[in-house]
């Protein structure tokens, strides 16, 4: 299985600018990456909040996210066999470098 992590750390600034644009059109949500065994490709959908294929099992945790973190923040969901990790990268501390 691929590392999400290093396609996230090789992909960021792709990730970064559909985030921006799926936000301002869809709303808060996360970007899910996940490996596609089928395709042996990694697969990335931006999903807002508010959409019945984002994991229910998420929902109070981002809507906590939205409440408390500053809009700067963007968020991954990387899908494994072993379960899901929340990246959080915030765009701020980026542009400070």
């Amino acid at each position: 299985m691929p590392n999400l992590k290093l396609f996230l750390e090789n992909n960021i600034g792709d990730l970064i600018k559909i985030t921006i644009t799926e936000r301002k059109d869809k709303g808060f949500g996360a970007i899910y990456v996940i490996h596609n065994e089928t395709t042996n490709q990694i697969d990335c959908r931006y999903i807002e909040v508010s959409n019945p294929a984002f994991n229910p099992e998420l929902l109070e945790q981002f809507k906590k996210f939205e409440e408390e973190n500053s809009s700067s923040i963007i968020y991954f969901i990387l899908i494994e066999e072993k379960g899901c990790e929340i990246v959080l990268f915030d765009l701020d501390s980026r542009n400070k470098k």
